[in-house]
C-alpha cells in the first residue's frame, strides 16, 4: 500500500484518539516517527497539520489531505519521514488502522472516478468543438467561443 494511505489512516486513528479510547497504544517507534513528522508538517504544510489536529471535531477530507501530504513529500526529510513512518506502521498492524486504510483506499479510489469522468466530459465537449469547427470551415456554420453555434444557410 502507498506509504501516504497509510501515514494518512495513522493520523486519522490517532487524530481521533480512537486507540485511546480503548486504551491500546501503537508503539513507541510509530508514536515517535509520528511526531517527527508532525515536526516536518508544520513546517512544509501547516494547514494540514490544522486539519489533522481537528479531526475530531470535523472529519479529514482524505483526498485534500492525501495531496497535501504529497506536496510536503517533495522536501526529502519528509518523504523519508513518511516511508520510516510507514515501514513501522506495516510492522506493528492495528486492525483500527488497516480499517481507516480501508476507507481511505475508497475514497481515494472514488476520487479516482471521478476525475476519469470528468476528463471524459472535457474530452468529449473538445471533440464537438472540434467538429464544429470543421464545419464552420467549410462554410454555414459558425462557430463562437463559449460553445454556441450559429447556423447560417448558405446562398447559391
Amino acid at each position: 500500500m502507498e506509504p501516504i494511505t497509510i501515514v494518512m489512516a495513522l493520523v486519522a486513528v490517532l487524530g481521533t484518539k480512537a486507540l485511546e479510547k480503548t486504551g491500546e497504544n501503537i508503539g513507541q517507534v510509530v508514536w515517535d516517527k509520528s511526531a517527527k513528522l508532525m515536526k516536518y508538517l508544520k513546517q512544509e504544510s501547516p494547514d494540514t497539520v490544522t486539519a489533522i489536529e481537528q479531526i475530531s471535531e470535523q472529519p479529514l477530507d482524505y483526498g485534500q489531505a492525501v495531496l497535501e501530504m504529497q506536496e510536503a513529500a517533495e522536501n526529502p526529510d519528509v518523504a523519508r519521514t513518511i516511508q520510516e513512518l510507514a515501514a513501522a506502521v506495516e510492522e506493528n498492524p492495528h486492525p483500527k488502522l488497516t480499517e481507516v486504510m480501508e476507507e481511505i483506499r475508497e475514497v481515494l479510489k472514488s476520487l479516482e472516478s471521478e476525475d476519469e469522468k470528468n476528463a471524459n466530459i472535457v474530452a468529449k465537449v473538445i471533440n464537438a468543438e472540434m467538429v464544429a469547427e470543421k464545419i464552420a470551415q467549410r462554410g454555414g456554420i459558425i462557430f463562437e467561443q463559449g460553445g454556441s453555434v450559429t447556423i447560417h444557410s448558405p446562398t447559391y
